[in-house]
């Protein structure tokens, strides 16, 4: 079609003749790299005043009809699944749902699809778990102390040195105590002793100190005090450094900032982890190609803050999704047959908590064709590991276990079922009544089974391991080797009443 060489030679550097209508009607038959493209050259465009749309008018991008679809037209996921997005929040504040998402792909994608399904190219992606690395030694410190009638000073404690002396005698009521060779300056000069900290690499101490830390080294002083206040006061001084941790590939940032006192600078993500930088930011006109689903939403004018009785908690909704996302892509990444390498399709399910965990091979030339495989997140929301019935054998209770965490069923899962099933009208069976009733789920006991085979692990076995979070042992039947990371089952809020 010499038309779509027309609009790709617009597409390599967004200028030159533009038509709309013409990039919409054909917008299907593009390669998904140039549909990418095409959305985050028009959200520019929008930026700059050169073209103006709605939210709806752009989410009918992802709509394709039959005829289309018959002539090869096909929406890539990811641009199916971000547009959807705005629409769901647009309408209803709430983002997609992973049902939803799965609705979407299978509906969208034919029975000769060959492109590697995942959600991409609209997230900030994981740059790797980092950390503040802060100095081992000190000899400048900077913290606050009550007189006895109760005024405020803070004591500037410092080695000899000419020019600190000179910036510290510009502080108005400043003075200089002999005796243990250190400043005071008084407590409504306490923005005077900050900037004094963060221009000269002081640590600075923001709460309260005993009048007698006066003549101590600072080194115990520091010894003495809360860490996580020390560090969050004192980012100044600290080196910005890449953790060992490896983080999956893709893993999109959903870093959540701690509203904790004392956790300043921290986010949350992947593992119930903290980390001290977040990726997730907005891009301006000239950083386009790095436009996010989080740039969409601000450029379309969509208010994405969450807030709470006692703190706001910034793009709050955005990061689950995008934490939501990673967990998708993770099930997609699974969705594909060990012995031929097609696509696996999803068979009818209304008992699980997901609607589609029950997936099969269509290629009646495989070996494993027609073969039902359950693929789930695992029990535990904490865990973020992915439970493969092909590498996972089931508990006494018949569910599969997590080959991370071990865990493989719960009483909280069980009365969800049975709650759901009521709300439905569905039917109970005596099994799931009987599981109920006498409270037969084996996270509540600490129960494990190996996961290559479902032998029970002995109780001895658990008591021994258990005391650092870790289970590491040898199947007493299988004799392959276990290592289950049992601390993250701690986490009761993360059960999934599935």
């Amino acid at each position: 079609m010499p038309i779509l060489y027309k609009i790709i030679a617009w597409l390599q550097d967004g200028k030159g003749e533009f038509d709309f209508a013409l990039i919409k009607e054909n917008f299907s038959f593009f390669p998904s790299k140039y549909q990418v493209r095409i959305l985050k050259i028009l959200f520019r465009l929008k930026v700059n005043k050169l073209l103006d749309f709605g939210a709806d008018e752009i989410v009918s991008f992802a709509e394709i009809t039959e005829e289309k679809k018959s002539k090869g037209g096909c929406v890539c996921l990811s641009v199916i699944i971000v547009l959807n997005s705005i629409k769901s929040y647009l309408h209803n504040h709430k983002f997609l749902l992973e049902r939803d998402m799965f609705n979407l792909a299978f509906s969208n994608i034919g029975k000769n699809f060959k492109e590697w399904l995942s959600v991409s190219d609209f997230f900030d992606i994981c740059e790797g778990k980092k950390y503040y690395s802060f100095p081992q030694n000190c000899s400048r410190c900077i913290f606050p102390i009550l007189d006895k009638s109760g005024r405020r000073w803070y004591i500037i404690k410092f080695p000899f040195n000419e020019n600190l002396i000179s910036i510290v005698k510009q502080i108005p009521g400043r003075c200089y105590h002999p005796k243990f060779c250190v400043w005071f300056i008084p407590g409504e000069q306490k923005q005077s002793a900050i900037n004094l900290a963060q221009r000269n690499s002081f640590w600075f101490i923001s709460k309260d100190m005993p009048i007698y830390c006066i003549g101590q080294d600072i080194n115990k002083i520091l010894h003495n005090c809360n860490i996580n206040d020390i560090k969050s006061d004192n980012i100044h001084l600290a080196t910005l450094k890449m953790s060992d941790e490896k983080m999956p590939e893709p893993y999109f940032c959903d870093g959540r900032e701690s509203q904790k006192e004392g956790y300043r600078n921290t986010w949350w993500c992947l593992g119930h982890k903290p980390c001290s930088a977040c990726c997730v930011h907005l891009h301006d006109a000239n950083s386009w190609e790095n436009y996010t689903l989080l740039d969409f939403l601000h450029i379309l004018g969509i208010d994405l803050e969450e807030y709470s009785g006692t703190s706001d908690f910034v793009y709050g909704n955005y990061l689950k999704f995008v934490s939501l996302i990673d967990r998708f892509n993770m099930l997609l990444s699974r969705l594909y047959c060990h012995e031929c390498g097609e696509l696996l399709y999803p068979t009818n399910s209304t008992y699980a908590y997901y609607s589609v965990t029950r997936f099969h091979c269509e290629n009646e030339n495989c070996s494993q064709y027609d073969e039902d495989i359950y693929l789930n997140h695992c029990l535990n929301s904490h865990c973020k590991s992915i439970i493969d019935s092909r590498e996972s054998s089931t508990c006494t209770n018949g569910l599969y276990i997590c080959p991370k965490c071990g865990t493989c069923c719960s009483n909280v899962m069980f009365n969800g079922q049975i709650e759901r099933l009521k709300k439905a009208g569905g039917y109970i069976s005596q099994d799931l009544k009987e599981k109920t009733e006498n409270k037969l789920g084996h996270l509540e006991k600490k129960e494990y089974f190996c996961y290559h085979c479902g032998e029970p692990i002995k109780a001895e076995i658990r008591t021994l391991t258990e005391r650092f979070g870790m289970l590491d042992t040898d199947c007493s039947k299988c004799h392959k080797h276990i290592h289950y990371v049992v601390w993250l089952n701690n986490y009761k809020s993360g059960l999934d009443k599935r």
